[in-house]
């Protein structure tokens, strides 16, 4: 944001290693689901990270070069975004593997939010470049279909997806309505907080899938209402001002962008986007999308300085 006058060649930057990020992580997520390399596996046993599956492969869900499934899924949910926007030779490659590895991450809470923010970039942009991004996805839907429907890959796949119509009965879900019996009480009664880290405290070490996923219930347990609301609060406005803009309606990576802060933005409640690897995501994005805001005013307030000058 405030080099905000480079903003083209961050554009430019961002979206060109991120093109290369999704095929490289995309394509090692796949390479971890298939083999499951030593020091992966030996990874997994020494964490104890039992909701990422079994220590063998076709039976992980993937994290890649991430340390677990959340961060992963969080980078290429916000990765496919800008890749989508993007154009070259590496566009449809990189989606093609990083959907893939995607959805071999098993986690709901990521696919939701991208489809959310995939509606609203298609959403925010004018018709003729709708048009593009539609008929880009059309061809990415029709070449990956095929590798989703088939073996070692549409077991995985096929199963979580079902789980979204009996969620009752998921193991996942409930352990976090178990964090939540444990933790929510605690958390509404806090006025102050216990100030930072406080929230790793209240979890049992010993497991390793007892962390406290929602952003909501961390921010209670380490700042209170009082400090929650002016955080929270401040978030929010910002995020308001970002998406009162209309850059993302002529600038693809902007759409994206904006995509992006909101599929964060809607995973409060049941993760962590604002710290850690995935608050990476989420405040690069928001200081890119003003640093558009604020290079494209500059760049209208002079061409309407020019016409004027000239009449």
């Amino acid at each position: 944001m405030a080099n905000w006058r480079s903003y083209p060649a961050y554009r430019r930057n961002i979206t060109h290693v991120f093109v290369w990020g999704v095929l490289i992580m995309g394509s090692y997520g796949i390479l971890q689901f298939l083999v499951l390399p030593e020091w992966d596996r030996f990874w997994l046993i020494s964490t104890e990270l039992t909701s990422h599956g079994n220590p063998e492969p076709l039976a992980v869900r993937v994290w890649s070069t991430m340390n677990s499934v959340e961060p992963f899924g969080t980078f290429m949910a916000a990765g496919l975004l800008v890749v989508l926007s993007a154009s070259g030779a590496l566009q449809i490659p990189a989606i093609i593997v990083g959907f893939l590895a995607f959805l071999l991450t098993a986690m709901r809470a990521a696919w939701l939010a991208w489809l959310i923010g995939l509606l609203a970039q298609a959403k925010s942009l004018k018709s003729s470049l709708q048009i593009r991004l539609l008929a880009t996805f059309l061809v990415i839907a029709l070449l990956l279909a095929p590798l989703t429907t088939m073996e070692p890959f549409s077991e995985m796949i096929s199963e979580r997806i079902s789980t979204f119509s009996n969620l009752n009965k998921d193991g996942s879900v409930e352990a976090r309505r178990n964090t939540y019996r444990e933790i929510a009480g605690q958390a509404v009664t806090e006025v102050v907080g216990g100030g930072l880290g406080a929230a790793s405290e209240r979890v049992d070490r010993t497991d390793a899938d007892s962390a406290i996923d929602s952003a909501i219930l961390t921010m209670l347990l380490n700042l209170g209402w009082i400090g929650t609301s002016f955080y929270l609060s401040g978030l929010l406005l910002l995020v308001f001002a970002v998406f009162q803009g209309s850059e993302g309606n002529f600038d693809p990576f902007i759409a994206a962008a904006h995509a992006a802060v909101l599929s964060a933005m809607i995973r409060l409640p049941v993760n962590d986007p604002i710290s850690g690897v995935s608050g990476v995501i989420l405040w690069s994005f928001l200081g890119v999308s003003i640093a558009a805001r604020m290079y494209y005013q500059q760049l209208h307030q002079m061409t309407r300085t020019k016409l004027n000058n000239n009449l």
